[in-house]
């Protein structure tokens, strides 16, 4: 994020609804069903927080979902940050 002096920043990651999530530690495992999608944790050492939201897959149409949240106080900018997501096979067997 480009620009100067203090801010608050929130970090969001919408989940489609139909799948589940499951925060361990500093990360997310994202399922269908069984099967692990992906596992997401944050570019940094920073906690993500689960929060609901919305999935809006047309218009007039809303479902809720799970958006994962990443949020930092009084932060100098410019600021670099974002998620890290391991998909696949690997995605429970990555070192973060």
């Amino acid at each position: 994020i480009a620009g100067s002096g203090l801010h608050d920043i929130a970090l969001r990651l919408h989940i489609h609804p139909d799948l589940g999530v499951t925060i361990t530690d500093s990360r997310a495992i994202i399922q269908d069903g069984p099967e692990i999608l992906a596992t997401i944790s944050p570019a940094g050492e920073d906690r993500i927080e689960k929060e609901s939201g919305w999935y809006c897959p047309e218009f007039g149409i809303q479902r809720p979902c799970i958006v994962l949240t990443i949020k930092y106080r009084n932060v100098h900018l410019p600021f670099y940050g974002g998620w890290k997501i391991t998909t696949g096979k690997h995605a429970c067997t990555s070192s973060f």
